[in-house]
C-alpha cells in the first residue's frame, strides 16, 4: 500500500512538472484562475511580469500580482458573464501595452470553474503603429507631392494626396500602378 501511494506521489508530481513545462514553454504571460480569481497556476513569463516567483504568485487575486488594479478586469467579467472567450486592450500607466485574451472553462452543467488568462506584451507594436500614423499624417499634410517608388519594378508603393492630385489619379489607381503607366517617355529617360 505504502510503495503505491509513493508511486501515485511520484506520478502527481511528474504531471506538475510537465505540465510546467508546457507552461513554460508559451513566452506571453499566462495564469489559470478560481471562480473567486485566486491564482492556481501560471508560467514564468506571468511571473517575471509581475517580477515575484511563481510560488508567490500562486493563490493571490490576480489584480493584486498583475496587472495592478482594483478588481477584475473588464473582459475577465465580460467573459465570466457571457461565458464566451473575451479579450482586451490594456494600456498600463508605464506606458507598455498588452492584448488580454480570456478563456473561460465551465463544468458540465455550465458553472465557472477556471478562467485561462493569456497576456501579448504589444508594447513596440503599437509604439511602431503610432509612428506610422504619425508618419502618414506629415505625408499626407505635405504642400509636396511625395511618392514612394519601388525601384526595381518602378511601381507605387506609396502616394500623398498632392501627389494625386498632381498625377490625376486616387491613390489606390497609383498604388496599382507604375511609373511607366503614368509616364511612358519620363520612364524611359
Amino acid at each position: 500500500m505504502e510503495l503505491a501511494a509513493a508511486e501515485a506521489r511520484r506520478r502527481v508530481s511528474l504531471a506538475r512538472l510537465e505540465w510546467q513545462t508546457v507552461l513554460d514553454s508559451v513566452q506571453d504571460a499566462m495564469f489559470v484562475h478560481d471562480a473567486e480569481h485566486r491564482i492556481l497556476r501560471c508560467n514564468r513569463a506571468y511571473a517575471a511580469l509581475a517580477g515575484m516567483r511563481l510560488e508567490e504568485v500562486i493563490g493571490k487575486r490576480y489584480w493584486e500580482v498583475f496587472p495592478r488594479a482594483d478588481g477584475p478586469l473588464a473582459g475577465c467579467r465580460a467573459s465570466r458573464e457571457s461565458g464566451v472567450q473575451g479579450e482586451e486592450d490594456l494600456a498600463l500607466p508605464d506606458g507598455r501595452r498588452f492584448v488580454s485574451r480570456t478563456f473561460p472553462v465551465a463544468d458540465a452543467a455550465g458553472g465557472l470553474l477556471y478562467e485561462l488568462h493569456l497576456l501579448r506584451d504589444v508594447t513596440e507594436r503599437a509604439r511602431a503603429e503610432l509612428g506610422l500614423r504619425l508618419f502618414r499624417n506629415l505625408i499626407d499634410r505635405s504642400t509636396d507631392a511625395i511618392e514612394v517608388i519601388d525601384p526595381a519594378t518602378l511601381r507605387y508603393l506609396d502616394v500623398n494626396e498632392q501627389a494625386c492630385r498632381q498625377l490625376g489619379y486616387s491613390r489606390e489607381e497609383l498604388l496599382a500602378m507604375s511609373v511607366p503607366d503614368v509616364d511612358p517617355v519620363g520612364a524611359s529617360e
